[in-house]
């Protein structure tokens, strides 16, 4: 996965240093799922895939937002149920392979994720090309891209489209706070969602986009059990 370059972090790091951790609630339920097939670090497994519907209850959310989110984490399962969650920029986000990685990903589903909904094909190329932006050289796909409205053709499309843009100050600042990745308490073993933020919260409700580094630093560090593999379970 080619390098990314990101200038204006120190400023962006300011700005987000502000903020405290805040948690909030998050209800999760997914509609229709698809397997799929990659290779994840060296192993070859398919696993189900959907576009996960989630509801975040907070103050400024009356009662809740209700919106879409992606999986950006291949160790963990998560299911339909309530999950205590705290909300993480993805301006300082990072994963296995670098600091822009969680950007790229959000960048994909601001795109995207619009067109893909209700079609899951698409939904699945789209969850490849994110897990791809997030895992870079550690992930593989394994669908055929050559035919056509079929799941790689999906997939090719939507990942190739991150070599056109320009990873600068300005695409922080218009995705930086519209997404969100979720961490959780205890283990921290459940998977995280990369969750949309639309309507886009007022400064204030900015608070409960917690810093979380260490927790998304952990989930960065964490090394890939043979067999154990990320999917939306019931």
């Amino acid at each position: 996965m080619k390098k990314l370059v990101y200038t204006g972090l120190g400023a962006l790091m300011i700005m987000v240093f502000s903020f405290s951790a805040s948690a909030t609630t998050m209800d999760v339920n997914y509609g229709a799922t698809k397997r799929v097939n990659f290779e994840y670090e060296g192993n070859a497994p398919s696993d189900y895939v959907a576009e996960f519907n989630v509801k975040l209850y907070g103050t400024d959310w009356d009662p809740y937002l209700s919106t879409i989110a992606y999986c950006v984490d291949l160790e963990n399962l998560i299911y339909q149920k309530s999950y205590d969650v705290t909300l993480n920029p993805v301006t300082l986000g990072s994963s296995t392979y670098g600091s822009n990685n969680y950007l790229q990903a959000a960048w994909l589903m601001d795109k995207y994720s619009a067109e893909a909904s209700g079609n899951i094909k698409k939904v699945s190329g789209l969850q490849l090309a994110i897990w791809d932006a997030i895992y870079g050289e550690g992930f593989t796909n394994n669908e055929p891209t050559a035919t056509f409205g079929t799941i790689g053709h999906y997939y090719n499309g939507y990942y190739t489209s991150l070599s056109d843009e320009t990873w600068d100050d300005a695409m922080w600042s218009s995705l930086g706070y519209n997404y969100a990745v979720t961490t959780y308490g205890g283990s921290n073993n459940v998977q995280q969602l990369l969750v949309q933020l639309d309507p886009v919260p007022e400064p204030a409700t900015m608070l409960l986009l917690g810093m979380g580094i260490a927790g998304l630093g952990a989930a960065g560090r964490k090394r890939f059990k043979k067999n154990n593999v990320s999917g939306c379970r019931s």
